[in-house]
């Protein structure tokens, strides 16, 4: 029981109105995600699942997503995540046409390079794409643009690599599309070091588009 309200808790609709009824339902929610992902493997989802519901717990994904919630946020670490917020380097705006929220990432925007932070802000905006999906799977769409974007936005390697093992290992099975807008020549340099750490799985996701040819208005 535990570990079905802690599963459960991954949705925010569960997580602010904990019904012990409803349990069972969103924890299986929740579960079904990381099956399809695994392509029906259940060894292999059930220790994906494990591994999230980890993390989820040691980086307390709950009481992030709460922050902002005057019953049960910490004020001073609301004012914390508001003043990383306030770039605008990421946020969430946008519904593809089946209803899918969409993360938006803009790297020109990023202004420092705080591990800790960097994580609970993507963290936080990815967990408030995946609660305003409208889609029936609640899966989101990710929009990285690349628009005036140099090597002085680009984060230090080792913030690159745990940027990309938190949305692989965890948010993986919840993104429909990654669209990649109007890359640079300056950014193949970087794919080549991140792409051996994105799944074959994902990188069947990405799509390369530029906003010129408004490739986005065939998804919205």
């Amino acid at each position: 029981k535990d570990e079905q309200n802690v599963a459960a808790k991954a949705s925010y609709d569960y997580l602010v109105d904990p019904h012990p009824s409803h349990a069972e339902y969103y924890a299986k929610q929740y579960a079904r995600t990381f099956l399809k992902a695994a392509n029906g493997n259940i060894d292999k989802a059930v220790a994906k699942m494990k591994a999230t519901l980890k993390f989820r717990a040691e980086l307390d994904v709950d009481s992030l997503r709460t922050l902002f919630d005057q019953k049960h946020g910490d004020p001073q670490l609301a004012r914390r995540l508001e003043q990383e917020m306030q770039a605008k380097n990421v946020y969430v705006q946008g519904y593809d046409k089946e209803g899918r929220s969409t993360y938006t990432f803009v790297p020109r925007n990023v202004r420092g390079h705080d591990e800790e932070w960097t994580i609970k802000q993507h963290v936080f905006t990815l967990e408030k794409a995946v609660a305003s999906s409208r889609a029936p799977d609640k899966t989101v769409n990710a929009v990285v643009d690349f628009n005036g974007f140099s090597t002085r936005n680009a984060p230090p390697t080792h913030i690159g690599r745990a940027f990309m093992a938190t949305f692989r290992d965890h948010y993986g099975s919840q993104i429909n599309n990654i669209f990649l807008v109007d890359t640079p020549a300056s950014f193949h340099c970087l794919w080549t070091l991140f792409k051996p750490l994105i799944s074959k799985q994902t990188r069947q996701k990405i799509h390369f588009v530029k906003s010129a040819n408004r490739d986005l208005s065939k998804f919205y």
